[in-house]
């Protein structure tokens, strides 16, 4: 009796350490993802001047891999080709939360009330989040937070140059999805 409790219990124990061990393994794949929000910034040049900026929904392909299984630490690319951009940052996995910080992403903006037609639209900018991301069957859903300066860019056609201007970020609201691809 006492060696059929002690199978059972290292049975158990086999079965939860095995599956706590492939959770990030899990992740791994190639999904498609949706990214859009919002950052509100100051101006740096002393004025503090509020100004919203726009994420523009952007769509892509997201690769996980688990590159160290034992500290679950994955590794993620995101590219959209439409947009021309690309991302690469390290992440960790925790009971299924995903956590990553100072992952540098690029991102198209625009001002409100622009059309995605507007010169500030064609503008791609690198702006530092961090966040976390919770798994949902094959579905990822991460909350981002930005920080830092956005540098914007964009041609001032009066002036025959671009106009660069560095925003510090004081709010935000920026949301991605991810589905895993069949």
């Amino acid at each position: 009796m006492m060696k059929r409790i002690l199978l059972l219990l290292l049975t158990a124990a086999t079965m939860f350490c095995s599956c706590s061990k492939q959770s990030s393994k899990k992740l791994n794949g190639e999904y498609h993802y949706r990214i859009g929000g919002a950052v509100t910034t100051q101006t740096t040049d002393g004025k503090n001047t509020e100004q919203e900026i726009l994420i523009e929904y952007q769509f892509g392909t997201m690769k996980i891999i688990s590159t160290d299984s034992k500290n679950k630490t994955l590794y993620i690319s995101m590219s959209s080709a439409m947009k021309g951009t690309f991302s690469n940052f390290t992440a960790t996995e925790k009971d299924g939360v995903i956590t990553f910080e100072d992952a540098e992403i690029q991102v198209s903006t625009r001002l409100p009330g622009e059309t995605s037609s507007g010169t500030m639209s064609k503008n791609t900018t690198k702006i530092c989040v961090d966040g976390v991301g919770k798994r949902y069957g094959d579905e990822l859903l991460f909350d981002l937070t930005a920080k830092g300066i956005i540098t914007t860019k964009y041609p001032d056609p009066e002036k025959g140059i671009d106009v660069i201007t560095d925003l510090k970020v004081i709010d935000s609201s920026i949301k991605c999805e991810a589905s895993k691809n069949d």
